[in-house]
């Protein structure tokens, strides 16, 4: 007699798998930017929400892409530039 096995394949979304917190580092790294840009933006008020753990400043990965999300700039059709 031969055992069968079974496989269950079950599909994690990202926010499942990935940490609940990035650092400065990896926030720069997905923006593109140097961390000192994401220490300005802070300083601005303008960048991502972020908050104080300790001595070091984490961001939310869900918080992030919203963020970016609202930056989008949508161009304006060229019968309304000036």
């Amino acid at each position: 007699m031969s055992a069968k096995t079974v496989v269950t394949v079950t599909e994690t979304s990202s926010e499942e798998t990935e940490p609940e917190f990035w650092d400065t580092q990896q926030v720069a790294i997905f923006l593109g930017v140097a961390t000192g840009t994401l220490r300005y933006w802070h300083w601005e008020g303008t960048g991502p929400p972020s908050y104080k753990l300790g001595r070091h400043r984490k961001y939310r990965p869900i918080e992030v892409r919203a963020w970016v999300n609202s930056c989008r700039a949508d161009p304006k059709p060229r019968h309304e530039r000036p």
